[in-house]
């Protein structure tokens, strides 16, 4: 059965990898709101990051990148690769904001308890409640170090990213995603990122991009995209005699069309 569900995933690994990385810009920016809460409040709440992490019963958003990533990067190398430390990375921050969330699941649940007083002299429920004080102190004391830990593996992670994509500017998926979502590649990468994203993709070959993407238009029968995106790598570099062939194919089968 696993053997069947590997095959049928390998068949779409374009169309997976493409899913992965979408899915780790909205982990990034998800992680990114909850850090800034922290970082200004002190505490998130539960709720956010059950339904972000979810169950082994019910996955949520991180938990199924976590498998996603798992299941199309941990491949046997001889070396350590990208790809390979990109994946150990997800599952680093996947088990740090797993505790992460346990920890925020405590203080909700106890720190009501702890303000209660008591209604009588009660020397065991004194301790008790002592006993509940020093644990939410210990808590307390280790949530700024896992979310910074979560925090510096998101920007490893984000790092490691953008070196993987070279390997993978043959996939047409993945090129079309990345130049139809420049405003959420600058918002993970910064300010005037887009096109160094591209340039690390196509070793400063940026019309390439701009290329793939209008042959797969092409050969889907979008034409008028196809125009568009071969427009863009003309402008980008008008002496390339493959994009200059091409394009002309292209107005030409409007034209017909």
């Amino acid at each position: 059965m696993e053997q069947k569900e590997n095959k049928w995933l390998e068949e779409r690994r374009d169309e997976f990898l493409r899913d992965c990385i979408r899915q780790f810009f909205s982990a990034y920016l998800s992680f990114k709101s909850e850090y800034r809460k922290f970082k200004k409040e002190g505490k998130v709440k539960f709720s956010n990051l059950a339904e972000w992490i979810g169950t082994e019963e019910d996955k949520g958003p991180l938990w199924n990148l976590k498998d996603l990533t798992h299941n199309l990067l941990d491949r046997p190398h001889q070396y350590l690769t990208h790809e390979i430390a990109f994946e150990r990375a997800m599952h680093l921050i996947f088990h740090q904001l797993m505790s992460f969330k346990e920890h925020v699941y405590v203080l909700e649940q106890y720190e009501n308890v702890v303000r209660k007083r008591l209604q009588k002299t009660d020397e065991e429920l004194s301790e008790a409640l002592d006993d509940f004080r020093e644990l939410m102190t210990k808590v307390k004391g280790e949530m700024p170090g896992e979310i910074e830990s979560a925090n510096e593996l998101f920007e490893t992670s984000a790092k490691l990213l953008k070196l993987m994509l070279s390997s993978f500017k043959s996939n047409k998926l993945l090129v079309i995603y990345i130049l139809e979502n420049k405003e959420l590649i600058e918002e993970v990468y910064g300010k005037n990122s887009f096109e160094k994203v591209l340039d690390t993709m196509f070793n400063k070959k940026q019309e390439e991009a701009y290329y793939v993407a209008a042959s797969w238009h092409f050969e889907n029968g979008d034409y008028a995209k196809s125009r568009d995106y071969a427009k863009e790598a003309l402008r980008i570099n008008p002496g390339n005699e493959t994009i200059v062939s091409f394009s002309k194919k292209v107005s030409a089968f409007g034209e017909r069309k």
